[in-house]
């Protein structure tokens, strides 16, 4: 974790207004955490360089911008595959291992929308130490 044991989160594009809120919600009520959202693609590789622990994100249909934020995370090595949350749909899987190829595909969190709110809470549940 990082100083004061607050861990950064970078939430990039959600889905739909729904998805945001039910995202807001799973951290609302939870100490420790430092949001960073955006819609912008851009703005999001900017975030990139306060190093979130972790990554959430979708891939966008019809431009797919949420594969380059993850290949920059990974490739710059600023995030491991495993701290990454991949939204997106079951039509959407066989692209996703095709773009990002089966090594990272197999290390993120593929989350379907429907459960995005309990997956989320067990994913990121703090490790007891």
């Amino acid at each position: 974790l990082n100083k004061g044991n607050v861990m950064k989160v970078l939430i990039v594009r959600p889905i739909n207004d729904f998805v945001k809120v039910l995202v807001e919600r799973i951290f609302k009520n939870e100490r420790g955490f430092e949001i960073f959202q955006t819609y912008d693609d851009k703005e999001a590789i900017e975030l990139l360089d306060k190093k979130p622990d972790w990554l959430i994100t979708d891939i966008s249909v019809p431009d797919y911008s949420g594969e380059m934020i993850i290949l920059k995370a990974v490739n710059e090595k600023i995030l491991l595959p495993n701290k990454i949350i991949l939204l997106c749909g079951i039509d959407t899987i066989d692209w996703v291992h095709r773009a990002l190829g089966n090594d990272i595909t197999e290390a993120i969190h593929l989350i379907h929308s429907l459960s995005l709110h309990d997956e989320i809470r067990n994913i990121m549940k703090p490790v007891a130490v």
